[in-house]
């Protein structure tokens, strides 16, 4: 089962930790992270959110292990070049912890198992 992660802030990190875990030991594929893009934060230099900074991190230790890549996608807005980018990870299941943004319908269609 391939899953796609949606995420951004510090609250969500462990949810994506356990998901990289699971896809360590073959349970799924972590197939991608869906997370906001770069932000301004301190003295107006961008920073990515936290879920990008653990995701970063998260490869540092799977790339030791042999592991693919955790690869990250930063849209501004969901819209259908963003949909069709989802679509090329051909996931199976979205799971969501404050991303802090609506999925409409057309964007959940792209998950047949929800």
């Amino acid at each position: 089962m391939r899953v796609l992660f949606a995420g951004s802030p510090s609250i969500a990190v462990p949810c994506l930790r356990t998901l990289s875990d699971m896809d360590a030991s073959g349970d799924i594929v972590l197939a991608g992270v869906l997370t906001n893009p770069d932000r301004p934060r301190r003295h107006g230099h961008k920073e990515p959110s936290d879920v990008s900074a653990a995701a970063s991190l998260l490869n540092q230790a799977r790339k030791a292990l042999g592991l693919n890549e955790i690869i990250q996608l930063k849209p501004e807005k969901l819209d259908k070049t963003a949909r069709n980018e989802v679509a090329t990870f051909l996931p199976d299941l979205l799971v969501s912890f404050a991303y802090g943004r609506l999925f409409g319908p057309r964007f959940l269609s792209l998950f047949p198992l929800g």
